[in-house]
């Protein structure tokens, strides 16, 4: 007997988009109030430290949408049974997934405390595996079309870190790394868990190794995603490991206290993939050319014009704004902002090249495409890390998405050009 769907199906943009808009609205203003907390309320290297774990979390999500939840989404054209035990297998590499980042996070804690490093935070291991909890939960709810889920998600996170942070507050508590990462880490997987558990009716891993086995081709597709996943996390995040071993927790620190601010404008492009890749991979497989081409579009035009904008009010306005939410600790860093500013605009430029050709099953050339960006910013850091100012290695990073757009640009130009070919 088919199987209903874990969730109930409801009607696409442009509805979802606005609801996906939220949460991604209030997954920035999440970001943003515990980076705020911590770069004003706490010193500086501390602060920098925990931008470092920050990071280590996003690249550690990233291996795990290449894992696992990159296939939810293309889940989409299964039913009922099928679709429900594909999900269950995933679930189980999920958890899997989870448990090696907590041990991985715990023994990389030990060895940093053996060797007294000012990097040591033992919140991340906890921070780390609730992060992961959280973006696999909204990346299902996504793949179900239940962007509402997902927002609500996202609002109660934002809930609770707000009433713990204010607690810690109220108590006279200076935010330390450990603290910082504790309240994120608990108030994304307190959320994560308990809408996971209420709103998938029961959900079970498989466990049997027969009922796997069919579906270990999920994990083979795999490998030309994760390279250009690990690539293009290598271009984009590169900065944050240069930045702490060439500069320092405070040169770390005045990076991120200048790319939060804008990293808000990439909503809309984050907010665009949300939604679009389920959409844009069954227009694909139906060769619905309209409707592709039309999405495609509408995913360059709103990020572009938005970032644009965005940047340039913040730099204009950032004497009065450093002081406001950093008590004046990075007036002197606007150059930062508008480097930070072309970070974003390529980045969104790049997301829409990423999506298509997720959508057209263009894992290798994708791959292909990533490795380059990440050669040229390596390349670029390398040259920089010997001797240059701190604000260079967001050069590096430019320089890279700026061979990745270019790469991207060409390759979706002859797929659209040549004969379709079911791939």
């Amino acid at each position: 007997m088919p199987r209903a769907p874990l969730f109930r199906h409801v009607s696409f943009p442009p509805l979802p988009f606005l609801i996906s808009l939220s949460d991604q609205a209030l997954g920035a203003l999440l970001n943003f109030t515990v980076n705020l907390w911590m770069a004003r309320e706490g010193l500086p290297n501390s602060y920098g430290v925990y931008a470092l774990w920050l990071a280590v979390a996003w690249i550690t999500g990233t291996a795990q949408s290449t894992l696992i939840t990159c296939h939810l989404s293309g889940l989409t054209a299964l039913d009922g049974e099928e679709r429900a035990t594909a999900e269950r297998f995933l679930l189980t590499i999920q958890i899997l997934f989870v448990l090696a980042a907590f041990l991985a996070t715990a023994l990389v804690m030990a060895i940093l405390g053996q060797h007294h490093s000012k990097f040591h935070a033992a919140g991340a291991i906890v921070f780390v595996p609730m992060f992961l909890v959280y973006q696999y939960t909204r990346a299902l709810f996504f793949a179900h079309h239940r962007a509402d889920f997902a927002t609500a998600l996202t609002a109660t996170s934002l809930f609770l870190f707000i009433v713990a942070a204010s607690t810690c507050s109220l108590a006279g508590d200076t935010p330390t790394p450990d603290i910082g990462l504790l309240l994120a880490g608990g108030s994304y997987g307190t959320a994560a868990f308990t809408w996971l558990l209420t709103r998938t009716k029961g959900q079970r891993p498989l466990l049997r190794w027969r009922e796997m086995r069919p579906h270990l081709h999920y994990l083979g597709s795999s490998g030309w995603i994760l390279l250009g996943a690990a690539s293009a996390e290598l271009t984009s995040r590169m900065f944050n490991f240069v930045g702490a071993w060439r500069y320092g927790a405070l040169a770390l620190a005045e990076l991120t206290a200048t790319q939060v601010v804008i990293r808000p404008a990439w909503m809309l492009s984050a907010a665009w993939a949300s939604i679009s890749l389920p959409q844009l991979s069954r227009m694909w497989a139906h060769r619905d050319r309209h409707p592709f081409m039309t999405t495609i579009v509408a995913g360059l035009a709103l990020p572009l014009v938005g970032s644009i904008l965005w940047t340039g009010g913040i730099a204009l306005s950032w004497p009065e704004l450093s002081h406001l939410l950093y008590k004046g600790h990075y007036q002197q860093n606007s150059t930062l902002v508008l480097l930070w500013g072309a970070n974003v605009i390529l980045g969104g430029l790049s997301a829409v090249g990423t999506i298509t050709l997720l959508s057209m099953r263009q894992y290798r050339i994708l791959a292909l495409t990533d490795v380059a960006a990440a050669l040229t910013t390596t390349s670029c850091m390398v040259l920089i890390a010997m001797n240059s100012h701190p604000a260079m290695v967001i050069v590096g990073t430019v320089a890279g998405q700026t061979v990745q757009c270019f790469f991207m640009i060409h390759v979706v130009r002859r797929i659209l050009s040549a004969p379709r070919k079911d791939t």
